[in-house]
């Protein structure tokens, strides 16, 4: 492991296999870079309103992040299929 020191902060970076992790908090732009724009990319261009209505449902728990809202402009009422799967 290396310690790194750039713009988004310090910490360390295990880098294998031509794999880097960053084992330290990433740095958050309200906090961290207070100046900066957040830019929220909520529209989606491939799935139906149904399906980020689960999606939205699953990111309102999220404690962590920013608050966002997923909305498509593609017509649909399909919603997701629930299937069950059994072990054998």
């Amino acid at each position: 492991m290396e310690q790194v020191s750039t713009a988004c902060g310090s910490g360390w970076v295990n880098r294998s296999a031509s794999l880097e992790v960053w084992t330290h908090p990433l740095p958050r732009a309200g906090t961290d870079f207070p100046a900066a724009q957040i830019i929220k990319l909520e529209e989606n261009f491939r799935s139906t309103q149904p399906i980020l209505d689960v999606a939205n449902a699953i990111i309102e728990d999220v404690k962590e992040g920013y608050a966002k809202r997923l909305y498509s402009r593609i017509e649909g009422v399909r919603g997701p299929v629930t299937a069950l799967a059994f072990g054998g």
